[in-house]
């Protein structure tokens, strides 16, 4: 099946971009930009995309790179750069919407709520949050509603995006109020991808060493893993492994990298890395010499 997107806009309550994509097959790398005076704000429904933002004035030498899992939030603020890196646009499905804080009715809101629900953006401190589907699904339903943009429907999503907003600053702001690190995923799938992190260089590594240590049953490891993340378990060893070889290969061999990561042969290490960069190794070892 084809790739899907649709984008819409409506610049008069300070949406300069609303989107989804359902991708079944990989995309062209998003290049480093930012959008100028928006917010913009990602939802991914299930999949996996990583992203870099880069701090102002470094270049690219300090820019920190985010995975973003189904059920995740992605934020980014006004003149704030970031890229997909390397990477591809990976498979899955992604909502997003950018917001134009200089819109003096933001999402048709009076001037005073307009102000506060700007307050209310700048105080999200993370760029990654972990959202409950009740939240989620405001976001998803005004998408729907505003595909066809009556008066009512609109008023009806601009409403929801505010509660969503609101309830997404407040979140956030539970997370800095417990003074933990935020845990974006549940305990047990934490616990699975930490395991796969510190095991990436184990030639053993696969579905049944990893459900055989952390005493998880196969199939419902490989089912809660799908559920919540959005990507199998095996898509996730691989996409853990690109990352890393991203990493060696600025300073190992095609071959060397292949066979510190257990791929069968540097022509399999190829095939998977193009798969998810667009690149084949040595065009990116090219790029980042």
């Amino acid at each position: 099946m084809p790739n899907e997107r649709t984008e819409l806009i409506f610049k008069d309550c300070g949406i300069t971009l609303f989107g989804y994509y359902s991708h079944k097959t990989p995309v062209p790398a998003m290049s480093k930009h930012d959008h100028g005076s928006c917010y913009e704000i990602c939802y991914m429904k299930n999949g996996i995309q990583p992203y870099y933002i880069y701090p102002p004035s470094d270049g690219d030498i300090n820019a920190q790179m985010y995975n973003l899992h189904g059920g995740e939030v992605f934020i980014t603020k006004p003149h704030e750069c970031h890229s997909t890196g390397e990477f591809r646009q990976l498979r899955g499905h992604l909502y997003w919407i950018q917001l134009d804080e200089s819109c003096p009715a933001l999402l048709k809101q009076t001037p005073e709520c307009s102000d506060f629900l700007k307050q209310e953006l700048k105080s999200i401190n993370r760029h990654l949050i972990r959202v409950p589907q009740s939240v989620s699904l405001q976001f998803t339903r005004a998408f729907d509603l505003m595909l066809n943009p009556n008066k009512s429907c609109m008023l009806r999503a601009c409403e929801m995006l505010t509660l969503f907003i609101l309830e997404l600053a407040d979140f956030n702001r539970k997370i800095s109020d417990e003074s933990s690190t935020h845990v974006s995923v549940s305990p047990e799938q934490m616990e699975t991808m930490t395991f796969i992190q510190n095991n990436l260089f184990n030639e053993e590594l696969d579905i049944d060493m990893i459900a055989s240590h952390l005493n998880y049953s196969r199939a419902r490891m490989m089912t809660l893993f799908k559920k919540e993340m959005g990507i199998t378990v095996h898509e996730y060893i691989l996409q853990s492994k690109i990352n890393l070889a991203c990493e060696l290969l600025k300073t190992h061999s095609v071959t060397e990298t292949a066979a510190l990561l257990n791929f069968s042969s540097s022509q399999h290490l190829s095939k998977v890395f193009k798969e998810q960069t667009g690149l084949t190794p040595s065009q990116y070892i090219q790029i980042n010499h």
